[in-house]
């Protein structure tokens, strides 16, 4: 099947090839721009063309685009055809399983013949009256790109923070939207990574702000709900371009976590998510070759690190105590977890009930690449297409 695949596509660009030798083919102008780095010197040629608002780049683009379409003009059916047999192995009306979090279920479906998801959720239960928090079908109309980036509820349910793309290149404005009385506010942040932390007590969030010109998250930033972004407060900036940052609240609500990371190295920052007016503390300096990551569950902190992608720790600190703190008292001495990855190359994952006895979410079970139980109840499970052949 995939073989005769190739060949219709070989036989199809073999056939465009010959049918279009008259067509000309645009050729970016070349420019010469002298770079230096690490005392080397270099002429790129083409280094014109990221500059995304050029009109000369714009042009040549335009051009490519059209050449394109000539060139494959005579196979526009074939297209169309190729699409929709595609597209109907796709299951249109599909929706997500649903999580519980903070007196609500949330959900993400899908209505046949539209692209984008919408958003929702159920309050305690879910034959509960369902809730549309964005629909980004409607909210994407009049764009040629729209990408909804994350929503984030305040702990109080009543506000909803979503970060919007409307031109791919992963720079989201974050908008904020009352689910009271739906209207959404005037205040946006501009160039974030379009996620958000709320505070405990709904005041404010914490966001990451990104580099326009290279994307890298290089920040941290607090913003007081209701007041003027100008006003925000940079709670931490990453100088070393080898790291980028981002921020996110532990499973615990208790703390705000900062994660500075590179290749090889990680570095968390603890706030209070009740009292975040209060400078962080750094949970581990960092160190070349130390990857880990830290969680906070029932007062004590967590450390899952990795050596090589060979192994999996889990460290428990006690009570109230830092890693660091206890490491001085007894480094590895509550070694609650190890397990051997077998494919380092495929990876492995560990479930919260292996190390903590209980887990978060311990009613979702996934039985099969298909099936998932909710309890003892099959929630959902997908339907293959009759013709569907595994071997491929």
């Amino acid at each position: 099947m995939i073989q005769k695949t190739y060949i219709a596509i070989f036989l199809i660009l073999n056939s465009c090839t010959m049918k279009n030798t008259k067509l000309i083919e645009p050729k970016a102008e070349k420019i010469n721009t002298s770079l230096s780095a690490h005392n080397d010197k270099r002429i790129d040629e083409y280094y014109w063309l990221k500059e995304r608002d050029n009109p000369k780049v714009i042009d040549y683009l335009n051009a490519e685009n059209s050449y394109r379409n000539k060139y494959m003009k005579d196979y526009q059916g074939l297209e169309k055809k190729l699409f929709e047999e595609i597209k109907s192995r796709i299951k249109e009306d599909d929706s997500s399983v649903p999580y519980f979090e903070n007196g609500y279920f949330y959900y993400t479906r899908y209505e046949t013949g539209k692209q984008y998801p919408i958003y929702c959720r159920k309050k305690e239960n879910l034959d509960a009256n369902e809730e549309i928090l964005i629909d980004a079908n409607k909210m994407s109309k009049g764009h040629d790109y729209f990408r909804i980036g994350g929503i984030d509820v305040s702990p109080n349910n009543k506000i909803a923070a979503y970060g919007v793309d409307t031109v791919s290149r992963r720079l989201y404005t974050i908008y904020f939207k009352n689910l009271e009385t739906g209207e959404v506010y005037k205040d946006n942040i501009p160039y974030t990574t379009g996620s958000v932390t709320w505070t405990n007590d709904n005041s404010a969030i914490f966001y990451d702000k990104k580099d326009i010109e290279t994307l890298r998250e290089e920040r941290v930033m607090k913003h007081s709900f209701g007041t003027n972004i100008k006003n925000d407060k940079e709670i931490y900036f990453e100088e070393d371009e080898a790291f980028s940052v981002y921020s996110y609240k532990t499973k615990s609500n208790k703390y705000i976590l900062i994660a500075s990371q590179s290749t090889l190295s990680d570095e968390y920052l603890i706030i209070n998510a009740n009292d975040h007016n209060k400078k962080y503390k750094i949970f581990q300096k960092r160190e070349k070759g130390l990857e880990h990551s830290i969680t906070h569950f029932n007062d004590k902190w967590y450390k899952v690190g990795t050596n090589w992608q060979v192994y999996i720790y889990i460290y428990e600190t006690p009570k109230g105590q830092f890693l660091e703190q206890y490491l001085k008292i007894a480094d590895g001495q509550n070694l609650l977890f190890k397990k051997k990855i077998i494919k380092p190359w495929i990876g492995s994952s560990y479930t919260k009930t292996e190390y903590l006895g209980k887990s978060y979410n311990s009613k979702l079970k996934l039985i099969d690449n298909k099936t998932i139980l909710y309890g003892q109840e099959v929630y959902k499970q997908y339907v293959l297409p009759n013709d569907f052949l595994k071997g491929n």
